[in-house]
């Protein structure tokens, strides 16, 4: 205190000033956090050494500086540093120099200034409401913030330009606007053409959402903001370092452009329909979403048809030539693109006859199928936009036909809306892998999402012939209801969240579906968690939790209608390779199975048999049932199943079928596993020992020898009394069953103790 004399603060002021706003950009982050840090404790040190007289020629500055460190700094420490900067110099200098201080600094508090978003967008606005911060605000934003080098700051300066267009429009017309369209063509800087992109379409939209009375864009500034788009692909500036950047922040300026219905010529609309078809089949996923948002906002704002429909030119331009591109391109970026296009076109063009909304469905729902192929190869993201856009254009287009504008648009029938609701239930067994993992997840998502916009679709529209209520039964509910509930008994904590979510959306009071659902009450009774109090809402309960919503799953397959999909889904869980999903879902299936009668118990074994068949040689199913069937014998929960001597028969068959097809060592080793579970003692199982026998000559010699280990152990565990010496026991114990088959002498004396362990166990029909 005293060292630094009032006569040089001319000369410090200006350099803290700048060390608060000290940002060097390296590579792909930047140096100066931790000096704008100290910066912010030098300006507090300000406050408090030098009385306001001293400080008061140096307010303006002081404030506008530190404003906008707390408002727009990246890092939130920064950001905090600066408040408590500002509010040590509104409480130390006085509320006089201070204008408004106080009111700024309720806003922006320690917790408020933590969420970046908030700072930009909410936060910012509100401080910009007084004048003598607002032009240092604005002019940060677009000359510094919006040329980040960070592109999550680039669109958040963006953003906030838009809500601050409607506290100073004049000024984003005479200044902004015009400094940023030339900044869009900047070839030196991709950081500035990028931002300078983004904050015109910002401020464009927010121009065409502002009362009319209000200055808006003069015809020569629209008319520079339109063409900006094609002088920047004139100029290559897709292309190099930076170009997917660019393509998103043009099909953002198209979309703003369209939403504030900007006057364009019919070659204007048709230039940018180029620019986004140009962007549909880029291979990055967001380009594609930024180009449909566009298409969506493009498509609804301009191409106007009349009474007869599109014209045969614009029909060819649009929904043709993107059907065709989705169903026969080999490019998978192509059919991801076009496909997702697709979902969001207008309903004039979609549905101007039955047979153009046919075509549509037709394509949507060939490419979605999971065997559809791009190519030689499956795509799951193809499929995945494909059921995004079924959702889409049938939210669209909606039963009830419609006159838009003069355009005659038809309403799907019952045989569209059956066509699509077949699409969902094949995109639900979608269980797809590649090397990324269960990527037909993607499309359950999609699909459990598409029968829940569906089901409310036809409940809630009301077509005068009844097309909807028609569709629509209890018995497709109870379908629509099962498959999300197998989806909420399986082993993804993902689809089990979003399963969970989908439910709760179809028993909700809000829309009529929940009349159709059977047993609604019972229900949702199964899907709260005990203790737990007040109205179920998704948000409530953590449901990728196993410990929480797997006894929900048992409690709801007391309900007869459910239990076969609820246990079709478990079984994958159960018998699945993730501990904590394996531990809890196998505790309640055998904690119900000790609790379950016959009955139950039958139905159980009936639906297990039901699996091997729909799923015969398919190993995603087939291994996690046969684990699962394992931990039941295991826990001796299924006794009554063994002693049926039909189950028992038909089990064995199932098994057989599936070891003489399958070269797998894990499935085949949980073959054996429930092979030898069903051996209740060498006298009453003579079918289940002459099988087991019959993997002691398997060409593996891990099977061998696995059968061996595993024949001796439940032997000795089901007939005591065989003991150590008898002889087929021995032959097990002392036979070397993984010695090298290739040798004939060794293969000859394999088989003579294979019939001397048959003939010692005395079974008929022996091997």
């Amino acid at each position: 205190r005293g060292l630094l004399l009032p006569h040089r603060l001319n000369d410090v002021i200006p350099k803290i000033v700048e060390a608060i706003h000290y940002d060097l950009p390296r590579r792909q982050t930047s140096v100066g956090a931790h000096v704008r840090d100290a910066a912010c404790y030098a300006y507090w040190a300000l406050a408090r050494a030098y009385s306001p007289s001293i400080l008061k020629p140096f307010v303006p500055q002081l404030g506008q500086s530190v404003v906008v460190a707390f408002l727009f700094d990246r890092e939130v420490n920064c950001r905090r540093a600066a408040s408590a900067a500002f509010q040590e110099m509104v409480g130390r200098q006085g509320a006089q120099n201070f204008q408004n201080g106080i009111s700024i600094l309720t806003a922006a508090d320690y917790f408020a200034l933590g969420n970046r978003k908030d700072a930009y967008t909410t936060i910012a606005l509100h401080v910009a409401q007084y004048e003598e911060y607002q032009a240092a605000i604005i002019t940060h934003l677009y000359q510094v913030k919006l040329s980040h080098w960070d592109p999550a700051i680039r669109h958040l300066a963006s953003r906030s330009l838009n809500k601050l267009t409607l506290v100073n429009p004049q000024f984003m017309v005479d200044e902004v606007v015009p400094y940023l369209l030339e900044k869009c063509l900047d070839e030196k800087s991709l950081q500035l053409r990028h931002g300078a992109t983004l904050g015109v379409a910002e401020i464009t939209l927010a121009f065409g959402q502002i009362n009319k009375d209000k200055s808006c864009l003069s015809p020569q500034l629209q008319k520079r903001i339109v063409e900006t788009i094609p002088i920047i692909e004139k100029k290559r500036l897709y292309r190099g370092k930076g170009g997917e950047q660019m393509r998103a922040a043009v099909c953002r300026l198209i979309t703003c452009i369209s939403m504030s219905c900007i006057p364009l010529t019919v070659p204007q609309q048709v230039r940018l329909l180029d620019s986004i078809d140009a962007c549909l089949p880029h291979p990055n996923g967001s380009i594609q979403e930024q180009a449909g948002n566009a298409l969506f906002a493009l498509t609804r704002s301009y191409f106007p048809v009349s009474s007869k429909g599109p014209s045969t030119r614009l029909q060819n331009r649009v929904v043709d030539k993107y059907v065709k591109a989705a169903r026969t391109s080999i490019n998978p970026a192509a059919t991801r693109g076009f496909s997702l296009a697709l979902g969001c076109l207008p309903s004039k063009l979609l549905a101007p006859t039955s047979k153009i909304l046919d075509i549509t469905l037709s394509c949507l729902r060939r490419i979605s199928h999971p065997s559809a192929k791009v190519g030689n190869e499956r795509d799951a993201e193809t499929r995945k936009n494909a059921l995004v856009s079924l959702s889409r254009v049938c939210e669209t287009v909606g039963i009830i036909p419609l006159q838009d504008e003069g355009a005659c648009i038809v309403g799907l029938s019952n045989k569209q809306l059956n066509h699509v609701f077949t699409a969902y239930v094949c995109a639900m067994r979608d269980y797809n892998t590649d090397q990324r993992g269960d990527v037909g997840s993607k499309c359950r998502l999609a699909a459990m999402n598409g029968l829940v916009s569906l089901a409310t679709l036809t409940t809630v529209q009301k077509c005068p012939e009844g097309a909807g209520s028609e569709f629509f039964s209890n018995e497709l509910c109870t379908q629509i209801i099962g498959l999300l509930l197998k989806q909420f008994s399986e082993k993804l904590n993902f689809v089990r969240s979003e399963a969970a979510k989908c439910i709760l959306a179809l028993l909700t009071d809000t829309i009529p579906v929940g009349t159709y659902v059977s047993k609604r009450q019972m229900l949702l009774d199964a899907l709260t968690p005990p203790c737990f109090n007040g109205q179920l809402m998704y948000q409530s309960v953590n449901w990728a939790d196993a410990s929480i919503t797997y006894p929900m799953v048992m409690k709801a397959a007391d309900m007869d209608e459910y239990f076969e999909y609820i246990i079709s889904g478990l079984v994958l869980s159960t018998g699945g390779l993730t501990k904590a999903i394996t531990e809890n879902s196998s505790l309640v299936l055998i904690q119900w199975a000790r609790n379950a009668d016959e009955g139950k118990l039958g139905r159980l074994g009936k639906v297990f048999l039901d699996i091997f068949e729909k799923h015969q040689h398919e190993g995603r199913v087939i291994l996690p049932l046969l684990k699962t069937i394992d931990i039941l014998l295991n826990r001796g929960c299924a006794e009554q199943l063994i002693t049926d001597k039909s189950f028992s028969l038909s089990l064995h068959e199932r098994l057989r079928e599936e070891k003489n097809s399958c070269n797998d060592v894990k499935r085949l080793t949980a073959i054996l596993s429930v092979s030898t579970g069903l051996i209740v003692s060498v006298k009453d199982s003579k079918e289940a020992v002459t099988f087991v026998c019959s993997f002691l000559v398997h060409e593996f010699p891990r099977i061998r020898s696995v059968a061996a280990e595993k024949l001796y152990v439940r032997l000795l565990e089901t007939d005591p009394e065989l003991g150590g010496d008898h002889v087929a026991i021995k032959i097990l114990l002392e036979h070397n069953w993984e010695s090298d088959d290739t040798l004939a002498v060794e293969a000859i004396d394999r088989n003579t103790a294979i019939q001397e362990v048959t003939k010692a166990f005395e079974i008929e029909n022996g091997i």
